[in-house]
């Protein structure tokens, strides 16, 4: 196995004109040995490395080599557990970005989040019904206030009608709240 520097990348079809890959340029073994390395993910991942990072790079042939994988050199997380994972994006300063973490819990923390994603549609029904007990509220205030305006059908003292249909709202929004994902 050899290791190479990347200086440069392009997509475009593979060695078997198969379909469109990401080539790499790396330097192999100084800085005028260049040469193109097509780099092969995980299924179900893409990455593009940046220039400088580090390429794990396997011979299948005399002209075909890959990149197996990459190491940017950032020091490894000594938060993660057993079986957790962290994906993250890095700037050209090699900032980290953006990130997801898996924990082996099964929570997705985005961004070091520790605020709790919500479902908007079960949220939204929950303000709705909010929404609608106030206007019942409001509208009961508002027929009882109006009974006291000067000239008003009641007597001073006395409700015009029973509050009785004005009640404490059973709005509740905890169902909306995502248990298995965090935001920031």
């Amino acid at each position: 196995m050899k290791m190479g520097i990347v200086t440069g990348r392009e997509i475009k079809a593979n060695r078997d004109a198969e379909g469109n890959s990401r080539l790499l340029q790396a330097e192999i073994s100084s800085a005028v040995d260049k040469q193109t390395i097509e780099l092969v993910s995980a299924c179900g991942e893409q990455y593009n490395p940046r220039d400088g990072d580090v390429l794990f790079i396997a011979e299948l042939g005399p002209n075909w080599k890959i990149a197996i994988a990459s190491s940017d050199e950032t020091e490894p997380d000594d938060t993660l557990e057993q079986g957790e994972r962290k994906i993250y994006s890095l700037n050209g300063d090699g900032e980290v970005m953006a990130c997801i973490r898996f924990k082996a819990d099964g929570t997705l923390i985005l961004n070091e989040g520790e605020d709790w994603a919500v479902q908007y549609t079960a949220l939204k029904d929950a303000f709705d019904e909010l929404k609608s007990d106030l206007n019942s509220m409001v509208s009961a205030w508002n027929t009882f206030a109006d009974a006291y305006l000067p000239g008003g059908p009641a007597v001073q003292g006395t409700p015009p009608a029973p509050l009785s249909s004005v009640s404490e709202s059973a709005a509740d929004m905890s169902g909306a709240q995502i248990e298995s994902v965090q935001v920031p």
